[in-house]
């Protein structure tokens, strides 16, 4: 998965229909950013990229999963790794944790027979609607938009200084999704604050 945001995979085996993957190591991820300044997890690494940049990697990275006809189905900020380069110390942002991927056709699509996966507070609205089909006879079919969607929260979870878009628990995120109501995007924002952001 190496393309600009994609991880780099040192050394892969395969055991059956099982794939394993040893990575580089990375420092941090996303959401260790937004810790208490006394957190033993804190990221205290070298400053993150202006927004737009981490942006653009993170956006570049999906769309190269998505090329090679995979979904993640993971999409969140404990999967955005941070990987400071130990000899110029650029820093690059990527996406981690693969286990929950799975192939696509050529339309993006996929047949949901194992339920839906992924953590709830980053659900895309079609999925947290598919919860019902399960109960029916037809399988429902997921498709890649659910991690763009994902993908968004991810972005506006970086801009809101670690607070999520929709909310602050599971039901509430859930319910605001589904309403499109976006509870936190009153909050402060501006070029200055991104700047912030980016030093933290």
């Amino acid at each position: 998965m190496h393309k600009a945001a994609g991880e780099t995979a040192i050394h892969s085996a395969v055991d059956g229909r099982n794939w394993y993957f040893a990575l580089e190591l990375c420092d941090a991820s996303l959401d260790q950013i937004f810790l208490h300044p006394n957190h033993p997890r804190k990221y205290k690494g070298p400053h993150l990229p202006h927004y737009s940049t981490v942006f653009y990697q993170l956006a570049l990275g999906l769309e190269y999963i998505h090329s090679k006809n995979l979904i993640h189905r993971d999409i969140k900020p404990e999967n955005v790794l941070i990987h400071v380069d130990p000899t110029t110390g650029q820093v690059t942002m990527k996406w981690a944790d693969f286990g929950l991927s799975r192939s696509v056709n050529e339309r993006g699509t996929y047949t949901m027979s194992s339920g839906i996966k992924r953590t709830r507070n980053w659900y895309a609205p079609e999925l947290l609607k598919l919860f019902s089909q399960f109960q029916s006879s037809e399988q429902p079919r997921g498709t890649v938009k659910s991690d763009v969607f994902a993908q968004g929260l991810v972005f506006a979870y970086f801009l809101l200084d670690g607070q999520h878009l929709y909310g602050s628990d599971e039901l509430q995120i859930s319910a605001n999704i589904l309403a499109n109501n976006q509870v936190n995007i009153n909050s402060t924002f501006t070029e200055e604050n991104s700047s912030n952001i980016s030093n933290k």
